[in-house]
């Protein structure tokens, strides 16, 4: 036995004794080693044949773009009035987005609500206390032209009160962390058409082209920074003014490209953004249709709240006919298993998980990563924008593997056990640079975290162990996975911003 292994061999024992005592009911046992360090040797039982996953990295697929999360006041009681809420928000904001940082959420999805344009603002009543945070969306939008002609933009026209507070409080304190640790921010923002009457101003193109206009301006003006991309309509098939209208979509795309081009804004487009995945294609198509429309699209988009299991193939497959990136950009129930499918399937790079649910606030105010989120975590943290996926195969089904390469090089290999015998699961990855690997392991419905000691591969594979159902990550380490960096924070008050 070589030092190495049998440092890794006493490393282990370790490990298992400390594991015995933090995981009650939950047999949570890996060992790696520079050889197979089976959980048959504690259960005198034969392991099974080893799995071997192979790596081919000739064979590159999407590139990420971002692991997104949505607006909204996060994770808190949104049925209080305004200084209650802010009162609790001032105790866990700094922990709550140390830890969506750590998720590794490097891209924000923000709600644009049509209500900016319009005679009505909800916002400064509940600034005062005088109704709740849900009751500023639970009313009928009444959106009025700022004025007639759709080339002037009238300011006394447009509320922006609440999208500056949601700017300041959800967008800006994660984007401060994930500069600070080197990487992008990914804007993108979501055109909201809900509870808006038939016939409204903004199905007019050019007065639709004038409301985008003039976020881009305020944002420019209030922040230094606007949105990378801009979502024309969410959800339009869900019983929305815009439903059944996709090629208006797409003029109106055109419009508004050409309208923030002429004051020098050059943000790429997403579409459809349907609730239902199966109507993506068709809105899709529809919108490619109009003229001019199709070189604006950064990003063809679908939520997962139905549909039929052959249309996500279907997805990624006509993402690559265009030369288009596809993503998942709302699901409010999804856990791991739809991830990996739709970055293998769906090939998509961006995705989210609706809002915040990764993470939840407790009645004392403490942040906590629950089970999904931990999950999640397994990706999220390692993959990082710009990681190329490349194929991965798997000798048996009961270890699923999705691979890629991040921008620095590093590989990344992510193993998702659905099912192993009692004794576990061995396997073996193949064609893996040389180098120094990190691993990292959960469990599946669990919010714990394993992180093993590091594994050196110098003939391009890694032996291991799967004791259990879980998520297993491999990463390549120097730079694969950002440590949180020290930033100045900021200090909420009730006032708005």
């Amino acid at each position: 036995m070589s030092q190495r292994a049998a440092e890794n061999g006493n490393g282990f024992t370790a490990f298992c004794s400390r594991l015995r005592k933090e995981f009650i009911g939950a047999a949570l046992l890996i060992g790696v080693s520079a050889g197979l360090l089976g959980m048959h040797a504690l259960t005198g039982q034969t392991p099974p044949k080893a799995v071997r996953i192979t790596l081919d990295p000739t064979a590159t697929h999407q590139t990420i773009t971002g692991w997104e999360y949505e607006d909204g006041i996060p994770g808190g009681p949104k049925s209080l009035h305004y200084p209650d809420f802010i009162t609790d928000f001032n105790q866990y904001k700094e922990s709550l987005y140390d830890t969506l940082y750590d998720l590794g959420l490097n891209r924000i999805r923000f709600d644009i609500g049509a209500g900016i344009e319009s005679t009505e603002d909800y916002w400064p009543r509940y600034l005062a206390g005088q109704i709740t945070y849900e009751d500023t969306y639970n009313h009928p939008i009444h959106v009025v032209s700022s004025d007639p002609d759709p080339n002037v933009i009238n300011w006394n026209g447009f509320h922006f009160d609440a999208l500056d507070w949601e700017i300041a409080h959800n967008l800006i304190p994660l984007k401060q962390r994930v500069e600070a640790g080197g990487e992008k921010f990914y804007i993108s923002a979501a055109y909201g058409p809900f509870r808006t009457p038939p016939g409204y101003l903004h199905l007019r193109p050019p007065f639709y082209a004038r409301f985008v206009l003039a976020v881009f301006l305020h944002m420019q003006k209030t922040f230094g920074f606007v949105p990378d991309t801009w979502e024309i309509a969410n959800e339009p098939d869900n019983d929305t003014p815009w439903t059944g209208h996709a090629t208006l979509m797409g003029q109106a795309m055109v419009a508004t490209a050409a309208k923030l081009a002429e004051n020098g804004f050059h943000p790429k487009f997403v579409v459809p953004s349907t609730e239902s995945w199966d109507d993506a294609i068709p809105y899709f198509n529809q919108i490619i249709a109009v003229p001019g429309a199709l070189p604006l699209i950064s990003e063809l988009s679908y939520h997962r709240y139905g549909g039929t299991p052959s249309t996500i193939p279907r997805i990624g497959k006509m993402g690559v006919q265009y030369g288009i990136a596809t993503g998942m950009n709302e699901c409010f129930f999804c856990t791991g298993p739809t991830l990996q499918e739709d970055l293998k399937i769906a090939n998509t790079s961006s995705w989210e998980q609706f809002a915040l649910d990764g993470v939840e606030i407790d009645a004392h105010n403490h942040v906590q990563v629950n089970s999904d989120g931990a999950d999640f975590r397994q990706y999220f943290k390692y993959i990082r924008i710009g990681a190329v996926r490349i194929d991965a195969n798997s000798s048996d089904s009961a270890l699923d593997p999705v691979a890629f390469v991040n921008a620095n090089g590093k590989y990344v290999v992510v193993i998702r056990a659905g099912w192993t015998p009692e004794v576990g699961q061995d396997f073996i990855v193949s064609d893996l640079p040389a180098g120094v690997y990190g691993i990292s392991y959960t469990v599946v419905r669990a919010n714990s975290r394993v992180d093993l000691p590091d594994y050196t591969v110098t003939d391009g594979t890694l032996k291991g162990h799967v004791p259990t159902a879980g998520v297993l990550t491999i990463y390549g380490k120097d730079g694969a996975a950002p440590k949180t960096p020290p930033i100045e924070r900021a200090t909420t008050t009730t006032a708005a911003h």
